[in-house]
């Protein structure tokens, strides 16, 4: 669950990042926002776990904004006390993020095509297009300060590639 979880976080963070986050929140707050994003989602997701039917509950761990901010998302950025209103504005209106035992993949806008960012189906840096997906890919994301549960993780994902 936890590389799942650090999967969906990282991609989110990267749309963050694209969208030029660090010019109006350091990067301290990111990270802590991402700490607190992982943690709500670990215990949102604790009991609706089911790596032997892992289609099961997908529906409860689909996170969603649709023209408005999903409620885990803003429940933690109130509990880390980022800045929503610039969150909100740099996410997709559209945005749709499965989170599932093995897979976590993404839609942005209501037809777009459904990318997978983690399991079997998941782009790696080693692809033969190197720019594709390279910005969403959660092997791929930069990494600031070492300090937060959020880059420890992504240093270890890349650590065991």
């Amino acid at each position: 669950m936890r590389d799942e979880i650090t999967s969906a976080v990282t991609f989110l963070a990267s749309l963050l990042r694209a969208g030029d986050i660090l010019k109006v929140m350091n990067p301290r707050d990111m990270d802590m926002f991402c700490d607190t994003l992982i943690e709500v989602l670990e215990a949102r997701y604790k009991e609706h776990w089911f790596p032997d039917r892992p289609c099961k509950g997908s529906g409860y761990r689909c996170i969603r904004n649709n023209h408005s901010i999903d409620p885990v998302i803003r429940q933690a950025g109130k509990e880390s006390g980022a800045n929503m209103t610039v969150i909100s504005d740099l996410l997709p209106n559209e945005l749709t993020v499965w989170v599932d035992p093995f897979e976590v993949s993404y839609r942005i806008g209501e037809s777009g095509s459904i990318c997978v960012l983690y399991g079997d189906d998941a782009p790696t840096s080693s692809s033969s297009d190197s720019n594709s997906n390279a910005s969403t890919s959660p092997r791929s994301s930069p990494i600031t300060t070492p300090t937060s549960r959020y880059q420890q993780s992504q240093q270890q994902q890349q650590q065991q590639q």
